[in-house]
């Protein structure tokens, strides 16, 4: 299932539109809004006898004052002892019209205001201080509280996002609550998924409360899956041969160099690749076969053998991998530019087949790309194709990718914590992983992965996107048996089979 991920400013624009064009009035929103999270509430069975809700002076406030009020009546429908209490953080003076009126409803309903915020004895803090719309860092009273709400031993919700996150990167606004679940409204927001601000939502929900997102449109959609792949994986016959499948070539391991073109050609044949064949230096012959008697070999003992060799397996692939493993000797530079300029099927370059492309001897070799292109830069690599710092790249790793694709006209999927796969126009955001990827040789797995994708007819863009979650699905099927801190490499190439029967 894929979820669209939306900025604020567009989730802005989706109540507007369902406010001004649909004519549902926003007290009407906002009430479903707080009846969502007290759902939710309840649900979890948080322990809610003694609730503090946290307001501040927005619609998010408002959306809180109206928690309490409903959350105290859901109590007294169950027969639950509770002291829902709320505490206003803000000017009065600035207080939006709509959580003005949501608080004279809590008071009118009997809900006490506190004020001052003593965390001893609460079971439940609800964060509603800010929502979607914070664009400043946060000082003052505002962070002191914040930081009295992390300090405490109390369970916290957040109403729609953590305060202090950004919904658009992820970053922390000078300070955030930590919350243990964050009830979302209509549509996931960016920053819920991408770090820090991910490690900061604890369990995220999202309620539909009516808003119309189909106000957004099409045009430069961002989206996510949950549960499964983001687009259907190819299908096998049972008349078919090894031929129906396609033939992947990987371009990669230098001289002792072999075990990361040995991690590619097992993760494309575990993924579905009919045949695979590794063109790689006389000298990593015999581990290859041991490791990986499937694939066929091509081998190179010095440089003048490389075309006679190289040129017919490049016109008769389906799909070419060049980078693992290459090394940036001046072969690997021969190997590259030949590639590059003779191949006519998709090529997805990665490793050091990135890092030759980012010098500036070798720029040049961009232009003369006439295959569809996939890269797989880690944000080391990206740092050295962009010629950006990696902290600029991660504080809107989206954008980052989404600009370099729409530059270069290749499908950009740039690995991190939250890989981002980007055509130019389009993004995926995965989710699927785990720190235990974290390892030399995980990078090679998914080149494997999108190239037998390709093999098998998907395209390049959606091979990226499903092949990246699958890579990150094997991931968390190995982790969950070996631990993050022992899982390797080859343990996810391993786990590929289980992924795609899951995802099946």
């Amino acid at each position: 299932m894929t979820e669209k991920l939306l900025l604020g400013s567009e989730m802005k624009s989706c109540d507007e539109y369902t406010i001004n064009t649909l004519g549902v009035p926003s007290q009407v929103l906002m009430e479903r809004a707080a009846d969502a999270v007290v759902r939710e509430i309840i649900k979890a069975d948080f322990d809610i006898k003694q609730t503090v809700v946290v307001c501040g002076g927005g619609n998010n406030g408002g959306d809180g004052f109206a928690v309490a009020r409903f959350l105290a009546e859901k109590a007294r429908e169950n027969g639950i002892d509770a002291n829902i209490v709320t505490l206003f953080v803000g000017s009065a003076s600035s207080m939006s019209e709509e959580c003005g009126r949501q608080r004279e409803y809590a008071k009118k309903a009997g809900i006490s205001e506190i004020y001052e915020f003593d965390t001893k004895g609460i079971t439940l803090i609800i964060d509603a201080i800010f929502g979607i719309g914070l664009a400043r860092e946060i000082t003052g009273e505002y962070k002191d509280i914040i930081d009295m709400m992390n300090a405490s031993h109390s369970a916290v919700v957040a109403v729609d996002i953590p305060s202090g996150v950004n919904s658009d990167t992820g970053a922390v606004m000078g300070a955030a609550v930590k919350a243990d679940m964050t009830v979302t409204f209509a549509a996931y927001k960016r920053g819920l998924l991408l770090y820090p601000g991910a490690e900061l939502c604890g369990r995220v929900i999202k309620a539909d409360i009516g808003i119309a997102t189909e106000a957004v449109g099409d045009e430069g959609d961002i989206f996510t899956s949950l549960g499964s792949a983001p687009f259907p994986l190819p299908s096998r016959s049972p008349s078919s041969n090894k031929g129906t499948y396609g033939k992947v070539l990987i371009v990669g391991g230098a001289k002792n160099m072999a075990g990361a073109a040995y991690l590619s050609g097992k993760a494309a044949y575990r993924t579905g690749a009919g045949l695979v064949r590794i063109f790689t230096n006389e000298a990593n012959r015999i581990i290859l076969q041991s490791l990986l008697p499937e694939a066929v070999l091509l081998t190179y003992e010095n440089e003048g053998e490389i075309e006679e060799i190289l040129l017919p397996a490049i016109s008769d692939s389906s799909v070419i991998v060049i980078g693992p493993g290459l090394s940036q000797s001046d072969v690997a530079k021969h190997q590259l530019e030949t590639v590059i300029k003779n191949a006519e099927c998709p090529l997805i370059i990665d490793a050091d087949a990135l890092n030759i492309l980012s010098s500036e001897d070798e720029k040049t070799l961009w232009s003369e790309i006439k295959a569809p292109v996939v890269i797989t830069p880690h944000m080391g690599e990206m740092s050295r194709l962009t010629g950006e710092k990696i902290s600029d790249l991660k504080n809107d790793a989206i954008e980052s990718a989404r600009t370099f694709a729409a530059e270069k006209g290749v499908i950009c999927c740039m690995k991190d914590a939250r890989t981002v796969v980007s055509d130019g126009k389009t993004a995926y955001l995965n989710i699927t992983g785990n720190s235990g990827m974290s390892k030399g040789g995980s990078g090679d797995v998914l080149t494997g992965v999108i190239a037998a994708l390709i093999a098998q007819g998907m395209t390049p863009y959606k091979s990226a996107c499903t092949g990246v979650y699958l890579h990150g699905t094997a991931g968390d099927l190995a982790a969950a048996s070996l631990s993050e801190y022992s899982l390797l490499a080859r343990d996810i190439a391993d786990n590929l089979s289980k992924a795609i029967s899951a995802t099946k």
